[in-house]
């Protein structure tokens, strides 16, 4: 199977569009994300394609899930969503992927701030929720420590 045959579109004909989307509640700041489970869905019309995203925090299990529009009847929303997917699969470093393997247990950071939006309970109450939006992503960089040098210094030469 080809990469753009298991994405759903192709990615190298579409441009790169940076996320920034709801999630669930964290605390406002950059925090190290890894995309733990990945789906290509249909829409609820049918006549569309998303793939989405479950992500977990590193420190705290807090879970945000992205959403790509694919294939969409809306031609901007698809090259939203399809431009998003891209630059989530650069953040990772994976252009090219074959399966949901080659997508998921790569660490990247986000930067996170918390929105309030309206909401309405199951039994009609309306009410405000707090909710995450990504206001960026990129790639994590694992730091490596230098090790503490144990000789002793030169003496100086005066």
């Amino acid at each position: 199977m080809s990469y753009a045959e298991f994405l759903g579109y192709d990615p190298d004909a579409v441009k790169e569009v940076p996320i920034n989307g709801r999630a669930e509640p964290l605390p406002t700041g950059e925090h190290t994300l890894m995309c733990v489970d990945a789906k290509l869905k249909d829409t609820k019309s049918g006549t569309g394609k998303f793939w989405e995203l479950r992500c977990q925090e590193k420190e705290t299990g807090h879970e945000i899930t992205m959403r790509f529009n694919v294939q969409n009847q809306s031609a901007d929303a698809q090259r939203m969503g399809q431009g998003q997917m891209k630059h989530y699969l650069a953040t990772i470093g994976v252009t090219h992927p074959r399966n949901e393997e080659d997508i998921t247990n790569i660490p990247f950071k986000a930067d996170v701030i918390v929105k309030e939006r309206p909401w309405t309970t199951p039994d009609g109450v309306q009410a405000t929720v707090k909710d995450n939006e990504i206001a960026a992503i990129r790639p994590f960089r694992y730091e490596t420590k230098t090790p503490p040098t144990t000789s002793e210094p030169e003496d100086a030469p005066w």
